[in-house]
């Protein structure tokens, strides 16, 4: 979540111990909107309190946002752009 907003789940709370308890209670952070439609999913998946629902690496390795994700940082290296778009990935089918 860090990676994507740039702050801690939560910001408004104190303190880690906090989070924890949240987290503990199976509450559950809120997803940024800013985030991509793949990306929304993908940590839909990610953030499931009950492990039964969670999906596992391997599941997480084949996800669509995954690939997107491949694609974009390797496009954005080599032309020093950091954002993702459509034509991008119509580039590099």
């Amino acid at each position: 979540m860090y990676a994507v907003c740039y702050q801690r789940p939560w910001p408004e709370l104190e303190n880690k111990m906090q989070i924890m308890f949240k987290v503990g209670m199976g509450n559950l952070p809120k997803i940024p909107e800013t985030l991509s439609s793949e990306g929304q999913a993908f940590l839909g998946h990610c953030l499931q309190f009950n492990p039964d629902d969670r999906w596992t690496a391997s599941q997480l390795k084949g996800d669509l946002f995954v690939s997107v994700s491949s694609i974009c940082i390797v496009y954005s290296w080599s032309t020093y752009r950091t954002f993702c778009s459509a034509d991008i990935l119509e580039d590099s089918t």
